[in-house]
């Protein structure tokens, strides 16, 4: 009996806390960056990608199929928060413009209204928006050079605007089918462009 409720506790709580860990490294990589401890925020960050690594891990070995809501919420919490609080601090280091903010945020509010209350909605595309803007923070932090900030600019403009019509068409088709959950961005591609050529 006790080893069983060892169990559940711990596939109920581990996962929960190595998530609140990740956000947890938040204002550390904010400090160490405004204050010029670029070695420091890298070896922080690439840490705290760690615990996003070691908690799917943990899903995984834990044989956690389906998280619940509230944890899968969580999980995409921690990742904006990590994901806000860089660029914020890029932005105060003019590194990237302040709409970049708002972007995220939108992006955030907007994958939290489109999914509700049940449990998180990710369309083919922008399940990888995360992914992104980590790759993104990633890339400034080892190559701080002008030139490369204003590539990283476009591809997240780019991205933003495939992944705003992926997850409005997603939204759209899977009300009507729900074989639609599992389709590959390439077979999204191919019924946006047929909805539109009319094909």
């Amino acid at each position: 009996m006790v080893n069983l409720l060892t169990e559940k506790w711990i596939k109920t709580f581990i996962p929960y806390g190595v998530a609140l860990l990740r956000a947890f490294f938040a204002p550390f990589l904010f400090y160490t960056f405004i204050n010029d401890l670029r070695i420091c925020t890298i070896v922080i960050f690439f840490f705290a990608c760690f615990t996003d690594y070691f908690d799917g891990y943990l899903v995984r070995k834990l044989d956690i199929t389906s998280p619940s809501s509230l944890e899968a919420y969580l999980d995409a919490t921690a990742d904006f928060i990590i994901i806000f609080t860089m660029f914020l601090a890029f932005f105060l280091k003019q590194i990237y413009p302040y709409w970049i903010l708002i972007l995220i945020g939108v992006f955030f509010l907007q994958f939290v209204i489109t999914s509700g209350l049940k449990s998180p909605v990710y369309d083919p595309v922008g399940k990888y928006t995360g992914l992104l803007f980590f790759v993104v923070i990633i890339i400034t932090l080892l190559l701080p050079q002008p030139i490369v900030y204003n590539v990283l600019l476009i591809c997240i403009i780019g991205f933003t605007a495939i992944s705003v019509l992926s997850r409005s068409v997603y939204l759209i088709i899977h009300e009507k089918d729900e074989a639609f959950i599992d389709i590959s961005p390439s077979d999204l591609l191919a019924r946006v462009l047929a909805v539109n050529l009319n094909i």
